[in-house]
């Protein structure tokens, strides 16, 4: 059995100003996200809401190849199907916790954001990407579900042809694409990226609590229409995790075949 591990050091946490900064600190995995990175996002995210100073957070990642590569393969490869279980439901806990949060969110995308890095960018209110930047969902080559909402989330960004494109192929897509499908709202040199994230970042830290009540009629226009989407996306994915073509995607990606 899997175990998990302490997720403090793949994470790490910054204030200043207003604003919070997480950045993704798995580099040398780029900055896949097995279950103690994403309980370690969740958990500070929590501690902010109810923290009167942090008025904007910025999500952001180390390392110049991904924002993140979508959730640990390998570390899936040893789950059994109540651990797959439990990743799913950490990652829509991660992802509601954004979009529930009075916070607005900006995330900042470098390289890779596939899968699950995709998702929770998605779950943000704001994402700014740099010119290097390669998004997609590619679950379907392993036979696997998009379930941390993104089944429900994409179409309602990009609309639902491009997003039938995106996830019935795997098809990965660039920054200047995905601006132009309104995936990204601004697509900015790598150099900037940061700076540039953090300036939209302490304007909305400025803008006072109107922003988390506007964030909040704005997500409640869809809400309702969503949940019944996100409980066939949970099912859909309890249903593929035990099906004989995911477990051998997985087991030969973990082994590294």
């Amino acid at each position: 059995m899997a175990q998990v591990e302490d997720g403090t050091a793949n994470v790490l946490v910054e204030f200043d100003a207003g604003i919070g900064l997480l950045r993704l600190n798995r580099p040398q995995r780029l900055n896949a996200l097995d279950d103690a990175t994403v309980i370690a996002l969740t958990e500070q995210l929590e501690a902010w809401e109810w923290d009167k100073d942090v008025r904007a957070v910025l999500l952001t990642s180390e390392g110049p190849r991904a924002f993140s590569a979508g959730s640990d393969i390998k570390e899936m490869a040893g789950f059994d199907e109540t651990q797959l279980a439990r990743h799913q439901a950490l990652g829509v806990r991660l992802c509601e916790r954004m979009t529930s949060s009075r916070l607005p969110i900006v995330v900042a995308i470098r390289g890779y954001a596939l899968g699950g890095g995709l998702e929770i960018a998605l779950a943000a209110d704001l994402r700014i990407a740099g010119e290097s930047a390669v998004l997609g969902t590619p679950e379907v080559e392993l036979n696997a579900i998009p379930s941390w909402g993104g089944t429900q989330r994409l179409p309602a960004i990009v609309g639902l042809g491009r997003a039938t494109q995106l996830v019935l192929t795997g098809e990965k897509i660039d920054a200047a694409t995905a601006l132009s499908w309104g995936l990204v709202n601004a697509v900015v040199r790598d150099d900037e990226l940061e700076q540039r994230a953090r300036a939209l970042c302490e304007r909305l830290a400025a803008l006072g609590p109107a922003v988390g009540m506007l964030k909040t009629l704005l997500r409640q226009g869809t809400a309702a229409t969503h949940q019944s989407g996100f409980a066939l996306e949970a099912l859909a994915d309890a249903l593929s995790a035990v099906s004989p073509e995911f477990k051998s995607s997985v087991g030969d990606f973990g082994s590294g075949s």
